[in-house]
């Protein structure tokens, strides 16, 4: 009897600690940060692998925003989705935990964020990069382990997610969940604070993606066939990652499941995986790592 009245005691604290933790908010950032995204072409047409990253500030129509910028891209095939350069500014209200965003070329704000929903809300991102993303609805809320806190995160109805003070797990921009081979789809790779990372599915330096024939090198060490698929693929590999883990997440960040690649050609089986994009990390014993993407359908 003592004993189930202390575990009834350590329940409550672990219940109360995490509740207390997503009761304090935790602001979008303004400088000093990095989000790392790939993103998949529809048609076959290959994938691209780029950071959003602060630059300076600028005015418009009286207003502060902070300059995001594309510093470099690294192509793998024909995908010419996205340009270097300034891809847009952002400010973030705090008071009412909304981020506006300005494209380039535009001069009209919009809304990116909303770190404020709540159950039952409507949700109608702008039209991000890549993707149009449709009305949806806030489904369920709940909290996710980023560094040593837990965040809030909406769940939309749609299947689309928001961290609070990062984003989409898609990418900062990007709300591509298709499942559709001939649509686009995309992934935050990681995102990196004041030098921290504290959110991460691909990689653990988080560092600004530039056009080094090394990263070019890495977008070609894995290959699915087919993709997609509906009951079984084949994941080729590199012999430098043979013996890696590989470890599969869902489309808002959830981990489904770890496998070990003791093949070359290794079977992916469909099992109880639902119709939909999934993302995968295969990280070797020197700490290196590659990023891809399935589709079951």
């Amino acid at each position: 009897m003592k004993r189930n009245f202390v575990l009834f005691l350590v329940s409550i604290f672990i219940f109360c600690h995490s509740k207390a933790q997503t009761s304090i908010y935790h602001p979008f950032p303004d400088s000093n940060a990095v989000w790392n995204v790939s993103f998949y072409c529809g048609l076959g047409l290959g994938f691209e692998k780029y950071s959003y990253t602060f630059d300076g500030d600028t005015s418009i129509n009286g207003i502060t925003y902070h300059k995001v910028v594309i510093p470099s891209i690294v192509r793998q095939g024909g995908c010419p989705n996205h340009s270097v350069g300034y891809f847009a500014c952002i400010r973030h209200d705090t008071a009412s935990r909304i981020v506006y965003y300005i494209p380039r070329g535009d001069s009209v704000e919009k809304i990116l964020l909303n770190f404020d929903l709540q159950v039952g809300d409507p949700f109608v991102p702008a039209f991000l990069n890549g993707c149009f993303y449709g009305r949806d609805t806030v489904a369920s809320i709940d909290s996710i382990l980023i560094g040593n806190t837990f965040r809030k995160r909406w769940v939309l109805v749609y299947g689309l997610a928001i961290i609070e003070g990062i984003g989409y797990p898609t990418g900062l921009f990007e709300a591509c969940l298709s499942g559709v081979p001939d649509v686009g789809s995309s992934m935050l790779l990681c995102f990196k604070e004041n030098g921290q990372v504290l959110y991460s599915v691909a990689t653990d330096s988080c560092n600004i993606i530039l056009a080094t024939s090394a990263i070019a090198k890495e977008l070609s060490l894995t290959s699915i066939f087919p993709n997609p698929f509906h009951s079984n693929a084949i994941l080729r590999v590199d012999s430098e990652y043979l013996g890696s883990r590989m470890t599969v997440y869902n489309v808002i960040g959830d981990k489904i499941g770890e496998y070990i690649l003791d093949s070359s050609e290794y079977v992916i089986k469909r099992e109880n995986l639902i119709n939909g994009v999934y993302f995968y990390k295969i990280e070797n014993s020197k700490n290196q790592s590659v990023a891809g993407k399935f589709i079951v359908n």
